[in-house]
């Protein structure tokens, strides 16, 4: 039916109840709504039959389109005036398909006194001859499982109509990804009307691969069943792990020490499991575990206190975990040492013949060493560029009681840049210097190692043999010139200021070291930050078009110029100027050319008289 009075934005309420001392088992209700028309679902699970100790809510769905409640009541009568259920809905607009109420189903709900009622296609009926068989609940009593135990779940199975049901099946599967596994049964012979009965199976996860499985149950009866609907339920999912953790290797920083030098030891952990462990690593000297104890950088989020043994968490797969100890071998006396760690069971762990791994050599103990070379030096480590030279010193020492030849190497990665041999002698330094010419070399990282080896073959102490350095090398970016001079449109003689701070260098960490200049006319300058290189004034003398050129230089072999056209003009000459200079200049020219004139005529005349004193020439005839 509809009801005309409803528009939009009225507020629509429902409820369903019961007559109080009905004998309710339970009810599965949903009421569906054009989600066009209605929304705004205000759905009341509190009073009446849902304040009943003995009330069990086994769904609250709430959609746009429907609501839907389902319980189950474990004896008892209904009180009086139980809310079934209650809701609201907003009407947002008009429709054309009106809510329905089904008074048939209505009328059912107020039937007589102690009348049976049970879901049936999610309707309530009171027919004494119709039963219904439904898997009320699906728990597992762990939801991580170690791979090869056993899992179980427990299952509540009812029938909720009057005649008994026989020879009831339960079956568990459990699926996964891929497959669909059944995996146990049992069957109830008889389950009376109106109970609930407790089934619990349990999973035999030997032979199953690790990974999370679905649990889905199944029930179903020979008596006949009014309702299939309600006998599946996969609510459950189990994950097999296995849980396993290995130690595979105890390295000493060095296979010898000197009695009171700490000495570091790495212990190397591996989880061969499928989830996250926290892995507790104890080390042993000769069966002695007072004198370690776990670096203090190392010990982060354990569970346990860290010393003195070092707890940490460890993921899966094949990244191997390092737990690194401090020797303390101050109270040790000289003599060879056997290492062994110990990584502790963790619960479920299966296979435990790994968790123990001992040094299959020892470490040495000295008092003072007999032979013992090292190395020191000043990498550079920082702001280094392409095509700069570093300079760096080498030094090699020898701590022992002997001198020793040896032979230093210095790789840059894998390529050698350093080799050179000496002696060392007792209780001083061999030095030298390298330089690292990096001007042909790739801008990328590069690992510096320094090695120092005794050509004897006796050094006992060979932590102390090599030294490595990570670098950085930056691409080397040319500088850009830039100048400006004044005036723009200069004369003969004036003087101009030539300008080049615009100039720049973009690496941050250096400067433009040179500044070089070409004025066109065959002079030019040069200087550098420290004598005003980048300022500098010039004077053309004569008039015409010139270019002017800057040449920039970083510190480190960049560079880069820029010209400019510099046009100088005459000196014009200017009306009611007083230019007695410039008739001085003319007088003088004047009388310049006159003295020139001058001295040729007495040359000529002087050389004409020479020539009368002369006496004739002769010449004789044949």
């Amino acid at each position: 039916m509809v009801d005309p009075t409803i528009t939009t934005g009225s507020i629509l309420q429902m409820k369903v109840n019961a007559s109080g001392g009905t004998l309710l088992n339970g009810f599965d209700i949903t009421i569906r709504w054009d989600q066009t028309v209605l929304n705004g679902t205000s759905v009341t699970t509190k009073g009446g039959l849902f304040d009943s100790p003995m009330f069990f809510l086994t769904l609250n769905e709430t959609r746009a389109d429907h609501v839907r409640l389902s319980g189950v009541l474990l004896g008892g009568f209904v009180p009086a005036n139980a809310t079934i259920i209650s809701f609201k809905v907003k009407v947002l607009s008009q429709g054309s398909t009106p809510i329905t109420i089904d008074t048939a189903a209505t009328a059912l709900l107020s039937g007589s006194t102690r009348v049976p009622f049970f879901p049936l296609q999610g309707f309530f009926s009171n027919s004494p001859g119709t039963g219904d068989l439904l898997l009320l609940s699906e728990k597992a009593l762990e939801e991580q499982v170690t791979l090869g135990d056993r899992a179980q779940l427990t299952l509540g199975v009812q029938n909720t109509g009057i005649p008994p049901m026989t020879n009831v099946m339960v079956t568990l599967f459990a699926y996964n990804a891929t497959n669909n596994f059944m995996i146990n049964s049992t069957v109830l012979p008889v389950l009376a009307g109106n109970t609930i009965q407790p089934v619990s199976l349990t999973w035999n996860t030997t032979g199953f691969r690790p990974g999370p499985y679905v649990m889905n149950t199944t029930v179903s009866t020979a008596s006949g069943d009014a309702y299939l609907g309600d006998n599946t339920m996969a609510l459950e999912q189990i994950t097999l792990v296995i849980h396993e953790l290995a130690i595979v290797s105890v390295s000493p920083a060095s296979p010898s020490t000197l009695i009171g030098s700490p000495l570091k030891i790495t212990a190397s952990v591996k989880n061969l499991g499928t989830v996250s462990e926290y892995a507790t690593v104890t080390m042993y000297a000769n069966d002695t575990v007072s004198t370690f104890a776990p670096i203090s950088a190392e010990c982060y989020n354990p569970p346990v206190p860290c010393s003195p043994s070092l707890t940490i968490l460890v993921g899966p797969g094949a990244v191997q975990s390092q737990f690194n100890f401090q020797w303390n071998t101050s109270a040790l006396t000289v003599g060879n040492y056997t290492l062994r760690g110990v990584v502790s069971v963790i619960p479920g762990e299966r296979n435990v013949t790994n968790n123990v791994f001992t040094t299959p050599g020892y470490v040495t103990v000295f008092a003072s060493f007999d032979h013992d070379l090292g190395v020191e030096w000043n990498p550079p480590n920082t702001g280094l560029y392409t095509g700069a030279n570093y300079t760096f010193a080498l030094a090699v020492t020898n701590n022992g009681r002997f001198n020793d030849s040896f032979t230093l190497t210095l790789f840059s990665n894998s390529t050698e840049m350093l080799r050179t041999t000496g002696t060392a002698i007792l209780k001083t330094k061999f030095t030298t210097t390298f330089v690292w010419k990096t001007l042909q070399i790739t801008p990328a990282n590069y690992l510096l190692k320094l090695n120092v080896t005794d050509n004897s073959g006796l050094d006992q102490y060979a932590r102390n043999n090599t030294e490595t350095s990570g670098v950085t090398v930056n691409a080397n970016h040319s500088p850009f010139a830039n100048f400006t001079f004044t005036p723009s449109t200069p004369k003969t003689g004036d003087p101009i200021f030539f300008n080049a701070t615009l100039s720049r260098d973009p690496d941050t960490n250096q400067r433009i070291k040179y500044y070089i200049w070409d004025f066109g006319d065959g002079t030019g300058g040069s200087g550098n930050t420290t004598n005003n290189g980048k300022t500098i004034t010039h004077t053309y003398i004569a008039a015409g078009s010139y270019t002017a050129s800057l040449t920039v230089w970083d510190d480190y072999g960049g560079r880069n110029s820029l010209s400019k056209t510099v046009a100088v003009s005459p000196i014009p000459p200017t009306p009611g100027r007083d230019n007695s200079f410039i008739l001085y200049l003319g007088i003088a020219a004047g009388v310049a050319a006159i003295g020139a004139g001058a001295a040729v005529f007495l040359m000529f005349r002087r050389r004409k008289k020479m020539n009368m004193h002369q006496p004739p020439k002769t010449t004789s005839a044949s």
